[in-house]
């Protein structure tokens, strides 16, 4: 058996996880906008999790201990349903720190509100006064 192959499994499995969890910042316009927070964690930790089992699969060659594979896709199976139930549960997670979670998605929203401003602030009927007064406490 070679105990190499999974000793670069675990590797590529800890360095994904973080790689994923600075990945998910790549919509963010400004550093500003960014919060660490548990739910990129469990996002990470919830692609993380299959790709070992992917990654079992699909090279099983590489991995030939049954005893060690099965032990090694009950752990990812188990921390895929411990991370879903995190990021479903908002486990850890207050009201305070769920809202800066939002944040993401706020400043993506703001970036699709200033590129719309112009045509936004060229019309005058209520709908459009009423969309640039919402975009504009997200942006803040």
């Amino acid at each position: 058996m070679n105990k190499h192959h999974y000793i670069r499994l675990m590797i590529m499995t800890v360095l994904s996880f973080p790689a994923m969890y600075l990945l998910m910042y790549a919509m963010v316009d400004s550093f500003s906008n960014v919060f660490s927070n548990f739910n990129q964690a469990y996002m990470a930790g919830l692609m993380a999790a299959p790709m070992v089992l992917i990654e079992l699969a699909l090279m099983s060659a590489m991995y030939p201990n049954k005893k060690w594979n099965a032990l090694i896709a009950t752990a990812s199976v188990i921390a895929l349903v411990l991370f879903w139930l995190g990021i479903r549960r908002q486990v850890a997670i207050s009201d305070k720190q769920f809202l800066r979670s939002r944040s993401l998605i706020m400043a993506v929203q703001s970036l699709c509100a200033s590129k719309q401003r112009s045509t936004i602030q060229k019309s005058n009927n209520y709908a459009a006064r009423s969309f640039q007064a919402s975009s504009e406490r997200l942006i803040r």
